[in-house]
């Protein structure tokens, strides 16, 4: 699961899968950064995410606060 406020474009280690929010996303366990811009607020955030095997990520972030 991957919500952010307001919204943003988003890609998965380099590779663009849309735009928030979105659901469902199937990585293979390990690593990943989740890459969340959105032009209209000029703000690009990298969010790295460690994701277990058989286990579920939830990415939650609200652009503009660090």
């Amino acid at each position: 699961d991957i919500k952010v406020s307001p919204w943003a474009v988003v890609s998965v280690d380099g590779r663009r899968v849309g735009t928030t929010p979105l659901a469902d996303q199937t990585v293979w366990e390990g690593r990943h950064v989740v890459t969340l811009i959105n032009p209209d607020l000029g703000v690009e955030r990298h969010v790295p995410v460690d994701v277990q095997a058989g286990g579920v990520a939830q990415v939650r972030v609200k652009l503009g606060e660090k």
